[in-house]
């Protein structure tokens, strides 16, 4: 799979990982680069919700 572009969802980096097309660790590095260079428009708080539950799911 190639490196996906900055304007994927968050839903479609989510099913990625239980596809298993990402690491949990490259979703988690996509999603704390998307506020410096993504066009994608995300409230902050939603988006940090998100990196924990992530986070959760890798230990």
């Amino acid at each position: 799979m190639p490196n996906p572009p900055f304007d994927w969802s968050l839903g479609t980096l989510l099913r990625a990982i239980r596809r298993g097309q990402l690491s949990p660790q490259k979703v988690l590095d996509l999603l704390r680069a998307i506020p410096e260079h993504s066009t994608l428009h995300i409230k902050l708080s939603l988006l940090l919700e998100v990196i924990a539950e992530v986070e959760r799911t890798v230990g």
